[in-house]
């Protein structure tokens, strides 16, 4: 069907009843094409609210790859506080832990460093 995943992904961002949105997200993941589980990844950490976001998550679980992940673990290092903490949230509900312990560590190796003298 022509412009069916454009339709649904307006659905999944726009309308403003929760159980539409997530509906036009299950939709979106069933549809095998190229983007569309990734519209559904950023809407775990995008959309305003959290029972929408939290479906994302469980409909992404099925189907996450390590590539996902990556293009996830992005996000912890965005200058808005709310978008590292929701992106962290969602690593944590989807099951993947390593990039947050992986981005403390950077942090606390810059926080530990010695600084040099001035």
């Amino acid at each position: 069907e022509p412009g069916a995943d454009q339709y649904l992904r307006q659905q999944g961002r726009r309308n403003s009843n929760e159980r539409q949105r997530i509906a036009a997200l299950a939709a979106l993941q069933r549809r095998k094409v190229a983007g569309n589980d990734r519209f559904v990844l950023r809407t775990t950490v995008f959309d305003r609210s959290n029972r929408v976001r939290e479906a994302a998550i469980n409909i992404s679980k099925p189907t996450i790859e390590a590539s996902d992940i990556v293009y996830m673990a992005g996000g912890l290092a965005n200058k808005h506080a709310k978008v590292r903490v929701r992106t962290a949230e969602a690593l944590a509900d989807l099951g993947h832990r390593e990039p947050l312990a992986s981005q403390l560590r950077a942090v606390m190796a810059r926080k530990l460093a010695p600084t040099s003298p001035s």
